[in-house]
C-alpha cells in the first residue's frame, strides 16, 4: 500500500514474505558506509593502547606503587585519540 504523510511517501507492507521481496529491491538496500575498514583499524589501536595501560598498571602493582587513575585515564584517552588522529603514540611525541 502507498501513503503519503504530507510531502513523505511511505510503502506498506503487510506481511513477512512480501517485505523480504521488496527489500531485495537494489534500490531499497543501503550503500556500504565508506569508514567501515577503519572500524577495525580502531578497534586494534584501542586494543593495543589498552594491553600497554594492563601492562603499566601490572608493573605498579608489583611494585606496589600508587596510581593517579585520572591522570592514567586521561593519557589512555589521549593516546588513543592521536594515533586515531596523527597516527602516533602520545608517549611517542
Amino acid at each position: 500500500m502507498f501513503l503519503r504523510f504530507g510531502l513523505v511517501p511511505t510503502v506498506v507492507i503487510t506481511s513477512k514474505e512480501a517485505a523480504e521481496e521488496v527489500l531485495k529491491i537494489e534500490c531499497c538496500s543501503r550503500p556500504e558506509a565508506a569508514g567501515n575498514p577503519n572500524v577495525h583499524l580502531q578497534f586494534n589501536i584501542r586494543e593495543e593502547e589498552n594491553d600497554l595501560l594492563v601492562k603499566k598498571l601490572t608493573e605498579y602493582a608489583l611494585r606496589l606503587s600508587p596510581v593517579n587513575m585520572k591522570k592514567t585515564i586521561y593519557v589512555l584517552v589521549g593516546s588513543i585519540l592521536c594515533r586515531f588522529g596523527f597516527g602516533q603514540s602520545l608517549r611517542e611525541c
